[in-house]
């Protein structure tokens, strides 16, 4: 009886640098405007109260849809920078522990709130971007994309 082998495939490290800028920058703002989101509904909620906030949410659903969008485009720009640092890390090193994503995220948004200042709560937008970093590298973790094991780093040029 013939024994199946596990696949012999394995992604490089451009595929994955690829994959995690593009995954940072793609479902990354859309993890943090999902984010934002559900906290600004709760927020609400602990404010008037469940049901106030239930009966008027057809009243506020164009104004948190609008709220949405504008958070999404807002969140590419550290979105994109995030991706980046994540791609050259993983074109280096091989490997991406959870921090730097996390790290990077924080960093880049505040960046971006630095330049465009139109986040007034800077803490809240690092730490929703912070989390949805995080988010993007255990999916991508569990697609395999990113390795279990670190890998050993490149070797320095001269």
């Amino acid at each position: 009886m013939p024994t199946t082998q596990p696949p012999t495939e394995t992604i490089s490290r451009g595929q994955r640098a690829l994959w995690s800028f593009l995954s940072a920058t793609l479902i990354g703002p859309f993890v943090a405007t999902v984010l934002a989101i559900i906290g600004s509904l709760l927020l609400s909620a602990s404010k008037l109260g469940i049901g106030s906030t239930l009966g008027s949410l057809s009243i506020i659903a164009p104004a948190l849809a609008r709220h949405a969008v504008d958070l999404f485009v807002w969140a590419a720009m550290p979105a994109a920078m995030t991706g980046a640092v994540c791609a050259t890390w993983l074109l280096r090193r091989g490997d991406l522990p959870w921090l730097v994503p996390a790290v990077a995220a924080g960093v880049m948004t505040t960046l971006a709130n630095a330049f465009t200042q139109l986040t007034p709560n800077v803490t809240g937008a690092t730490f929703i971007a912070a989390v949805s970093a995080v988010i993007v590298w255990a999916a991508l973790r569990r697609a395999g994309i990113l390795p279990v094991e670190p890998t050993t780093p490149m070797p320095a040029r001269r």
